[in-house]
């Protein structure tokens, strides 16, 4: 997203649950929203930055398949594994989905308590209808390109989209929803009061736009990267945009166990990194990647054997951290 220059520091909250339950004014029935935590979002102040998207999402179970850099590697569906155990991740893989309209819309901001601040994610809307592909990439740049081009490089994606955003609007306590017949299209407050949204779209049996897919995985390896160097991808990343844990993580940091016990011991390796675990990520970085979820964390790893360096990250938003952000090189 292009951050508004007054755009508010977004405050650091408790733990955001994967299902958060809103109790509709006046009506007595409660609607589940399921999150799925996505980039870290810090609306930059710059006005010259674009889009990080970070989104609230649709509730459908988040699926078990193996997950590499290469969308055309995915596998097949896998039996639930047990909590304890490392949880495959899943490639972005696009769905078949009809062809609808692709008229020019106008996003549905009323959500039947109040009125939804849409003025941003309207930007996005019109792009998607005019399938102004590039202008979307450049905006949302803090996503995958082979993830953007797979959802709005697609015409009937797009249409499910547009349809998505004419629906009336669920509001709760981190971000707002649009469901539609085919995709669900979320985002956080902070993303909603940007230049311009980036949301995340999400479908049945896909961890969607804007999960921790392989792609986005290599991606968020390559802008760490690019800022230990000193030469960001893009002017504000690393600085407005967090990438890698500070001091806040220290306490919690746990990855190989399932329990999240505060503890003096429990430091992020990252902040005390040595030229050779950066060596380490930068062979990763070289990898056909694998992502496991385990919990509070992801583990990603080469799929291709060429290097046994494992980068740890973050993947959920509490009061220690905002998801998606490195801690330990391993």
């Amino acid at each position: 997203m292009t951050a508004s220059t007054d755009a508010p520091t977004p405050p650091r909250r408790r733990w955001v649950p994967l299902t958060i339950t809103l109790v509709a004014v006046g009506a007595a029935a409660v609607i589940a929203l399921g999150l799925l935590v996505n980039q870290a979002f810090h609306p930059s102040s710059l006005a010259s930055s674009t889009s990080e998207q970070s989104a609230a999402t649709a509730s459908e179970p988040t699926p078990d398949t193996t997950a590499t850099s290469s969308p055309s590697d995915a596998q097949p569906s896998t039996p639930q594994a047990p909590s304890s155990a490392p949880e495959p991740w899943q490639a972005l893989t696009v769905p078949s989905v009809p062809q609808l309209a692709l008229s020019k819309i106008t996003v549905n901001s009323n959500d039947g308590i109040g009125s939804v601040t849409t003025a941003s994610i309207q930007k996005l809307a019109n792009d998607v209808s005019a399938g102004d592909v590039d202008k979307i990439i450049r905006n949302c740049w803090t996503q995958p390109d082979s993830d953007l081009h797979a959802v709005y490089g697609s015409a009937p994606l797009r249409g499910a989209i547009l349809q998505a955003l004419k629906q009336p609007p669920v509001s709760a306590q981190a971000g707002t929803s649009w469901k539609g017949q085919y995709v669900t299209v979320s985002a956080y407050s902070e993303e909603l009061l940007s230049a311009y949204t980036c949301p995340t779209v999400s479908w049945k049996g896909s961890v969607g736009l804007g999960g921790f897919t392989p792609a986005m995985a290599q991606w968020r390896i390559t802008r760490i990267l690019a800022f230990h160097d000193g030469q960001p991808v893009h002017k504000g990343d690393g600085v407005d945009y967090m990438l890698i844990c500070n001091s806040d993580c220290n306490g919690m940091w746990n990855p190989r166990s399932t329990g999240t016990a505060y503890s003096d011991s429990n430091v992020a390796p990252i902040l005390h990194a040595t030229a050779a675990d950066w060596d380490r990520l930068r062979q990763l970085s070289q990898a056909a990647l694998t992502v496991e979820h385990t919990g509070d964390y992801y583990a990603v790893r080469a799929g291709d054997g060429s290097t046994d360096a494992v980068a740890y990250f973050t993947a959920t938003y509490t009061d220690s951290w905002l998801p998606y952000v490195l801690g330990e090189i391993d």
